[in-house]
Parts: structure tokens; sequence; C-alpha cells
């Protein structure tokens, strides 16, 4: 591989990650954007606020619960 095709490789991986963090913000903003339309503090559950926070539930065979959200934080109960 020359220095050129290495150099088109890593720009690939750098607009992917750009494009990643893109996707992110914009998830994040859209988030901040409902939490600002809510007229009031959150003081109990809300399924609404839960589900556009959560990605994904994964349930393993222990009976452990693994909570990914959206912003990449994952929580293990």
């Amino acid at each position: 591989m020359d220095r050129f095709e290495a150099a088109a490789v890593k720009l690939a991986e750098l607009n992917e990650k750009k494009q990643a963090r893109d996707d992110q913000a914009c998830m994040i903003g859209g988030f901040l954007f409902e939490l600002r339309e809510w007229d009031e503090a959150l003081t109990e559950f809300d399924p609404y606020i839960w589900a556009i926070t959560l990605d994904v539930v994964t349930a393993n065979s222990d009976g452990s619960l693994v909570f990914k959200f959206r912003n990449g934080l994952e929580v293990m109960a």
C-alpha cells in the first residue's frame, strides 16, 4: 500500500468517525429540544422520556440487564 492509499484509508476512517459524532450531536440536540419543551421539572418516571433516552436493553442469561442509552452510557442491573 502506498502513501496515497494509506492516506485515503485514514481519511475514510476519520470521515466515518466525524459522521458518527455528527449523528450523536443531532440526537443529543433533539433530546435537549424535547426537554426544553417540557413545562415542568421531571419529578416522577415518564415513559416518553425513558423511550427517547434509552437505545437498547439486553437481557443476559444470568438474569442481569444491560441498559444502553443513546449517549453511549451503559448501566448493568
